[in-house]
């Protein structure tokens, strides 16, 4: 029974929704206040709202549901004009970029946003992975295919995809002991080999918390930085969790629609306005 919903669900989404929220996004067009953009949406079409994703083979969808297609993994400049954009939401995919591009990432996010535009993103908190190793607490790495015994790998391959089972265990468990938790992951991502990160985009390749997301986002020029919980966000605009029609056991479009969807009970979530020089306050 659950195979057929499921059946069920992706010949609705796919071959019946999809389309449908494709032509309605085509006849809303672009807000008058700017863009809302989502970064790494992959068949993200919620009307009102644009999808920068960049198509390699990791994905099964079509692009006509992505707007721009960018590979953030340069130093090359998102393809929006300064402040044309009211609104980004990025949710699971920075993890999926190697750090040395993600300062880049962050000044570009928001030189494109218009004075009183928000930011919104999420992804892995690594602080709820580290505390779940240590109590050796496999309900969290529950999608993965280690034991117990091997959870150092399933550790890794939460945040150092490449790395999992390609370091012995016996060195993963002393370097937890001897290095404090922002080194161990610093140093894991940076071991793995950045040539291999777009054939497996699916693969994570960085760290966040929110002490990190915090600094990064203040570095790039945002002053007003909060940490928020899922479907906690200052814009209307930017919650909602996609079920449709009351059907989430056979519809849900939460991937399509929906924001805060991915994994909510071990996520980050962080929020920054871009404000005038000199002035503080609420987005606009």
């Amino acid at each position: 029974m659950a195979g057929f919903l499921r059946y069920l669900r992706l010949v609705v989404e796919h071959k019946i929704l999809l389309p449908i929220l494709l032509l309605a996004k085509k006849l809303a067009g672009t807000p008058k206040d700017g863009l809302r953009v989502n970064i790494g949406g992959g068949y993200f079409c919620r009307p009102g709202w644009t999808c920068l994703d960049y198509k390699t083979g990791s994905y099964p969808y079509k692009l006509d549901y992505v707007d721009f297609n960018v590979n953030l993994m340069t130093h090359d400049p998102l393809p929006f004009a300064d402040g044309s954009v009211r609104y980004f939401y990025s949710a699971h995919t920075l993890e999926h970029i190697p750090q040395e591009y993600c300062d880049h990432i962050f000044a570009e996010l928001y030189r494109c946003l218009a004075p009183g535009g928000v930011v919104r993103l999420s992804m892995p908190d690594f602080d709820i992975l580290y505390d779940a190793y240590f109590r050796r607490d496999m309900e969290v790495f529950k999608y993965q295919r280690y034991k117990l015994d091997q959870i150092e790998w399933a550790f890794l391959r939460a945040f150092a995809t490449g790395m999992a089972g390609q370091t012995p265990l016996e060195e993963v468990r002393a370097d937890l002991q001897s290095l404090s938790k922002d080194d161990f992951a610093d140093k894991y991502t940076g071991l793995v080999p950045r040539e291999t990160q777009i054939a497996n985009g699916g693969n994570h390749i960085n760290w966040f918390n929110y002490p990190k997301l915090e600094r990064m986002l203040k570095a790039a020029g945002f002053t007003q930085v909060i940490r928020t919980g899922p479907q906690g966000s200052q814009v209307p605009e930017m919650r909602g969790e996609g079920n449709f029609l009351g059907l989430e056991h056979v519809v849900s479009l939460g991937r399509i629609v929906g924001f805060d969807t991915g994994h909510p009970q071990w996520s980050v979530f962080a929020e920054a306005v871009k404000t005038p020089a000199g002035k503080s306050g609420a987005p606009a």
